[in-house]
């Protein structure tokens, strides 16, 4: 059934920024049905209207309320975690050096501290070997033949060659050669008749020819016995004879100091320069030294000594007639002979 409109106008109520508005809105051919409807009630007005009656015209817009003011700012929020720490980059190069600055200057020279104390005096050490001693002839009796002036003058010797070989002297300087078969033997005039007990010494310059063969003699002796140095060939030796009995000790065996630059005088002994000798015994059952010159010093090296006493059977010399002797055999080879010189005296 319908319904006649009793109004021509309805009221929109409507609330806006807290402010009630009223607006009319024309209804035209409105329909209301037989369904429910609801009641609105306003200032002691009501109207029914239906649900579904037609969508009124969009009426304008408001003007735009003022800006609000600005609310306070909000409490800042809390520091965020730190990060892990990032790998370290790679080490960069070395730059050059710098140059080196200069020196400083050195400081004075502080005082001396005082001297100690005297120390507490060491024990006595072993005693040592016995060292070089220089040579002086004997005053008991100096044989009037031979001297100590490095002459040799022909009157005092004898030269005697064998085969290929010859000796002379010159500038009172003996100079004995010999070729592969022969022999050349210089001897004292003088032959010296010892007795045992007596001590005798033959002192002796000479240098011997690097020439690698031959046989070279110097010493006191005679056919049976004997003291020398020798060179066999390019072995330089301490050769002796007792009763044609030979005894050879090399150069590495000499019991006090092999010259060979090890010993305990320091000396090199080569052959081939002037060197100056002595043989040195107290006759029959005593020892025997050998001494070489020391280039260094200018003392007697004691290089060997044998001791008789209580070790040998045999006596030093069977044959107490000696003579200084100078031989060269079997080279070809030379010596050069300075001076040779011969003494005794009693003990």
């Amino acid at each position: 059934m319908n319904i006649l409109k009793p109004f021509v106008f309805y009221l929109l109520v409507v609330f806006s920024d807290g402010v009630l508005q009223i607006s009319s809105i024309e209804a035209s051919n409105v329909s209301i049905s037989e369904q429910k409807s609801k009641t609105i009630s306003l200032a002691g007005i009501t109207e029914e209207i239906s649900r579904h009656g037609a969508t009124g015209s969009s009426g304008r817009t408001g003007h735009s309320g003022p800006t609000g003011i600005t609310g306070p700012t909000g409490r800042t929020g809390p520091t965020g975690r730190t990060g892990p720490t990032g790998l370290t980059g790679p080490t960069g190069r070395t730059g050059p050096t710098g140059i080196t600055g200069p020196s400083g200057r050195t400081g004075p020279t502080g005082p001396t501290g005082r001297t100690g104390p005297i120390g507490v005096t060491g024990r006595t050490g072993p005693t040592g070997m016995t060292g070089p001693f220089r040579f002086t002839a004997p005053t008991t009796e100096l044989v009037t033949d031979l001297n100590c002036s490095n002459t040799l003058l022909p009157n005092m010797v004898d030269i005697i060659c064998e085969g290929n070989a010859n000796g002379t002297i010159i500038n009172q300087k003996a100079f004995l050669c010999s070729g592969e078969i022969g022999k050349v033997t210089m001897l004292s005039k003088a032959v010296f008749d010892t007795s045992q007990d007596q001590n005798v010494t033959c002192l002796i310059s000479a240098s011997f020819a690097n020439s690698g063969v031959g046989t070279h003699l110097i010493g006191m002796g005679n056919d049976a016995d004997g003291l020398f140095f020798k060179l066999s060939n390019s072995t330089f030796v301490i050769f002796c004879k007792s009763n044609n009995e030979e005894v050879t000790i090399s150069q590495s065996n000499w019991s006090e100091d092999p010259m060979d630059g090890t010993g305990f005088s320091g000396v090199m002994f080569d052959y081939t320069k002037s060197n100056t000798f002595i043989i040195q015994a107290k006759l029959d059952y005593n020892e025997v030294n050998f001494y070489i010159e020391s280039p260094l010093t200018g003392e007697f090296v004691l290089v060997h000594q044998i001791k008789n006493a209580n070790e040998y059977v045999a006596r030093s010399g069977s044959n107490l007639s000696l003579q200084l002797i100078a031989l060269v055999a079997n080279g070809p080879s030379q010596m050069k002979v300075s001076s040779m010189n011969f003494f005794i005296n009693d003990f």
